[in-house]
């Protein structure tokens, strides 16, 4: 009769859901034996934007706001071409990068957790920045902190432990650790030793890391998060473009100056208007600049 489907019908899109299951768990993309159709085709969508934005990025930057997850752990492994990352996914616990051996910039303003292999092996990475990151426990084999590491936006995570260890890195200069209502931590000073970055944490907290066990003994200098650059979660929108690359940009008598990498020694005389310039992080009020010389920091 019209409209019944008939049971060859039924058996013939059950025998194309386990062929599409199978051919989509070939690839890493994980399925469960019940998915049904509907959620495998969606998979095979995301599949191939994926695919597409992977061979349009041949080399540089990786940049999405409409990808809501990662097919599977490791596709983005290994692409030493890409030197930016940045991915506003919701929450794909099991992302990794290992072993992407250019990966300069990793952004993922939205992961609260992540994999066990996030940035391991990843011998270039300058900055890690995922505000939003709350997770207590501990992730081995998590990450890797090269010598060249500058910035670590670590989110309100409690657990700065053995696989947290950032020790002797001479170019690490920015910490942000957001948690609010008790301080991070840390359980042993090795996680720090011979690295003296500048660390933003919530204004109420200060005294608490300056004289906390294991804290009191690092070479850290401990900020207010509140008024500096990184207060706000979105704060790199302002920081960085959609290829990763610092804007680099101060005020300077309403017109934009372009600043260099890390940290510029900028020499004006006779100025007004000095808008938008920071020292170590922390934005300048007008008290605080001095017109015919000041430090900015650019990151």
């Amino acid at each position: 009769m019209s409209g019944i489907i008939s049971d060859s019908n039924l058996l013939k899109l059950e025998e194309d859901r386990v062929t599409l299951r199978n051919n989509l768990r070939s690839q890493g993309v994980a399925c469960k034996d019940d998915d049904t159709l509907e959620s495998l085709v969606a998979k095979v969508n995301n599949l191939q934007s994926w695919n597409k934005l992977l061979n349009r990025t041949i080399s540089g930057a990786l940049y999405s706001d409409t990808l809501t997850t990662i097919p599977y752990s490791n596709i983005l492994k290994n692409k030493p071409n890409i030197t930016s990352i940045i991915l506003t996914l919701s929450d794909p616990s099991n992302v990794g990068f290992e072993y992407d051996t250019g990966l300069k910039t990793l952004i993922m303003p939205s992961i609260s957790t992540h994999g066990q292999y996030f940035t391991k092996g990843c011998t270039t990475l300058e900055k890690l920045i995922i505000p939003k990151y709350n997770q207590n426990n501990s992730v081995g084999n998590a990450y890797t902190f090269p010598s060249s590491f500058v910035l670590f936006d670590f989110g309100s995570t409690s657990a700065i432990n053995g696989n947290t260890n950032l020790p002797n890195l001479p170019n690490f200069k920015y910490f942000i650790l957001r948690k609010s209502d008790s301080i991070a931590t840390l359980d042993n000073t090795s996680r720090l030793s011979g690295s003296s970055p500048f660390t933003f944490v919530p204004q109420a907290q200060i005294s608490n890391y300056e004289g906390g066990t294991n804290w009191s003994a690092t070479s850290c200098t401990f900020l207010a998060l509140e008024g500096s650059r990184f207060e706000d979660l979105d704060w790199w929108e302002d920081v960085y473009n959609q290829d990763g690359t610092p804007k680099n940009t101060c005020t300077l008598d309403g017109n934009l100056i372009e600043t260099a990498d890390n940290e510029t020694v900028a020499i004006f005389k006779h100025t007004e208007n000095i808008s938008h310039c920071y020292e170590n992080g922390v934005e300048l009020q007008d008290t605080d600049l001095v017109k015919d010389k000041f430090l900015t920091s650019t990151i």
